[in-house]
């Protein structure tokens, strides 16, 4: 893990922002767009610290090199709203699942935002910032396949292997959509069993972009389709 500051700074981008400022202040360029091109250069300033681990050989995590010293600039706890991957982790699944459905009603962004702002009393309060909400609603658009394409990565995932296994090992159907949460925030909801051997059989699964009701009906439905649209005697889940 490093600092996100570790690296060279881009000189090429250091020479052509001071260009910039020149022709600007010549040209009589206001305070504030002058301001505005400052804050462009880049943030990239070597700085050393990191925490770098490895395994060892009896497979643990072992510490190698640590240094926390920050040099070239000063972190301050107020700026860990500026990196996207501490915002997003602090974007609930209840925000989230708040934010689509008032897109879906044709709410504006911007106003979703102000409106959440508001609640917990203004702006300096609210830790995701609007372009987070964009990128949610892309990130979902992505997701809504069209129906060919669709039809296609399901035919692709019934699998025979999980089809018979489930022939022979599905009284009992495990659904478990806790195991895991990938980077873009899906959950990985899986169907398992267990065989003769006591050892864990897959029956299915999928990334849930939305955790409604409708959505692991949908999920649902189609595991039961693949499996020949014969049901377990038993669901167990979290």
């Amino acid at each position: 893990m490093r600092c996100e500051c570790y690296g060279c700074p881009d000189m090429k981008l250091k020479s052509d922002e001071k260009k910039r400022q020149k022709t600007m202040e010549v040209g009589g360029c206001s305070g504030e767009e002058l301001k505005f091109r400052r804050r462009r250069k880049s943030k990239k300033c070597s700085c050393p610290v990191r925490v770098y681990a490895s395994l060892n050989r009896e497979q643990l995590w072992e510490i190698r090199k640590v240094s926390l010293e920050h040099i070239g600039h000063k972190p301050e706890p107020g700026q860990a709203k500026l990196v996207k991957q501490y915002r997003m982790e602090h974007f609930t699944a209840s925000m989230r699942s708040r934010v689509l459905n008032d897109i879906d009603a044709g709410v504006p962004v911007a106003n979703i935002h102000g409106s959440i702002a508001r609640e917990r009393d203004g702006l300096q309060n609210m830790l995701i910032m609007e372009k987070d909400m964009r990128h949610v609603m892309e990130e979902r658009r992505r997701l809504k396949m069209e129906g060919g394409d669709a039809n296609a990565l399901l035919k692709y995932f019934e699998h025979a292997r999980s089809r018979a296994a489930y022939e022979e090992f599905g009284d009992v159907v495990c659904f478990d959509s806790t195991y895991l949460t990938n980077k873009y925030h899906l959950p990985f909801a899986n169907f398992v069993g267990v065989n003769h051997h006591g050892q864990t059989v897959l029956f299915g699964c999928a990334l849930v972009s939305v955790e409604d009701a409708d959505t692991f009906e949908w999920v649902f439905r189609q595991w039961l389709k693949c499996m020949g649209g014969r049901a377990p005697d038993g669901i167990l889940k979290d």
